[in-house]
């Protein structure tokens, strides 16, 4: 694979916390195969313990089409939500998951769901107003889990209603096994909190390497720092 200084400087380092910073166009997926193939092929380290994680499912066939034959022996070689998901079907049943036939929501499916517990709970009248908070509330705070950045106020009278709704979605969920891609790696980060799983998941994977790591949101990020 030809590189440039710049790109084998990157590739080939001994160092084991690197970070790629370069435009579009650049070459980040050749050095980011370079990099996972030396470590391989020059480290010899086992292709099994090294998981990359990319945004997009092509991204991920791209770089397993890059790196040959090692492509299929990597840990794991995909989406941050498909190893969340890989994640809650090894462990799930911890939580009350069926992990063979657990199945992903689309977003206007998990909002018709969504718009049922608000209903049953008394935030949606039948007129559909919303008597305690807004929708846009509701929005703000539902994102703010999943990307990792709201934390509920135990002495907030409208987060703890909010965070009622939050439990009520995530049961009726439970009850059907379905999940929503938001919620799938809320429950990774679930599980990794026993410590018997995340024994078993961080004594299996050793090395983290992320495409396009600048897009992460705070709950990729504590699943990485994990």
């Amino acid at each position: 694979m030809i590189l440039d200084n710049y790109q084998g400087a990157a590739a080939h380092s001994p160092d084991t916390k690197i970070l790629i910073s370069a435009a579009a166009g650049s070459g980040k997926t050749r050095t980011v195969a370079a990099r996972v193939l030396y470590m391989i092929e020059e480290l010899e380290m086992p292709p099994q313990s090294i998981v990359l994680l990319t945004f997009t499912r092509f991204a991920a066939r791209e770089m397993k089409k890059r790196l040959g034959q090692w492509g299929s022996y990597l840990g794991f070689c995909g989406t941050f939500h498909a190893f969340a998901l890989s994640i809650v079907q090894e462990f799930g049943s911890r939580r009350g998951w069926e992990g063979e036939w657990l199945t992903l929501l689309d977003e206007k499916e998990a909002e018709l769901d969504e718009d049922e517990v608000l209903q049953e709970q008394g935030y949606i009248t039948r007129q559909g107003k919303w008597p305690r908070f807004d929708p846009i509330q509701w929005k703000e705070f539902k994102e703010g889990l999943i990307n990792g950045t709201r934390i509920p106020d135990p002495e907030d009278d409208t987060d703890k209603r909010m965070l009622t709704v939050w439990k009520g979605c995530m049961d009726r969920m439970r009850a059907q096994n379905v999940l929503t891609f938001g919620a799938l790696v809320l429950e990774a980060l679930a599980l990794l909190e026993e410590p018997d799983v995340l024994e078993a998941v961080t004594g299996r994977y050793k090395h983290m390497i992320v495409d396009e790591g600048q897009d992460t949101d705070g709950s990729q990020w504590e699943l990485l720092r994990l």
